[in-house]
């Protein structure tokens, strides 16, 4: 199974993302056949997008899981649904401010993962990790990465599965603990049955 782990640069007042944290401690040698590729995304609403449509052209990937940071969190939280906007008076990290803007004009309003969360969350609270669903992956770069993300596999054709894990600051859950979380759903993959392609 070839998988891609997604994290974010620091941004904001933060001197590091919790998210990239993370999946730089995921191991590289899991068993069952697992092949592990990890990309640093920046905190932009433009460019993360591209960094992430252009690796999945380049290759295949039966799993593509991104991460980031939610500050307000305490539990590592796996993203139910995508809107089709960008909408915060935060300015991302290339001084880049939207305003009620659609991420794709011509998209629908929301995008769902093709995830598994209830299996996702059982396998994570198995390994002693905190959890919880969410249902608000909220407007800022990290809901446009997941929404740009379901809607590539989706009109592109692509049997993968896709999905969004927000994670709390250092001080709720460890990163060793928020890699262990992200280890479990990878392993809890390995044994599904390849993704189908998302039809219209």
């Amino acid at each position: 199974m070839k998988v891609l782990l997604c994290g974010f640069e620091p941004f904001g007042k933060l001197n590091t993302n919790p998210s990239w944290e993370a999946v730089k401690l995921v191991r590289e040698d899991l068993e069952k056949d697992i092949e592990v590729k990890k990309l640093l995304l920046p905190v932009e609403y433009k460019r993360a997008p591209e960094m992430l449509l252009s690796e999945m052209e380049a290759h295949h990937y039966d799993v593509i899981l991104c991460t980031g940071v939610a500050v307000s969190r305490r539990a590592v939280t796996p993203e139910y649904v995508a809107v089709n906007v960008k909408d915060s008076l935060q300015p991302d990290n290339a001084g880049k401010v939207c305003i009620y803007e659609r991420i794709e004009e011509e998209g629908e309003a929301v995008l769902y993962t093709n995830l598994p969360l209830t299996e996702m969350l059982d396998a994570i609270h198995a390994a002693g990790v905190p959890c919880a669903p969410s249902f608000d992956a909220g407007a800022y770069v990290c809901n446009t990465l997941f929404y740009s993300l379901m809607h590539g596999i989706k009109y592109g054709k692509k049997n993968t599965y896709g999905g969004f894990l927000h994670l709390p600051p250092e001080n709720e859950v460890k990163r060793e603990d928020a890699a262990r979380a992200i280890e479990a759903i990878l392993l809890l993959m390995a044994d599904k049955e390849p993704a189908k392609v998302i039809e219209e």
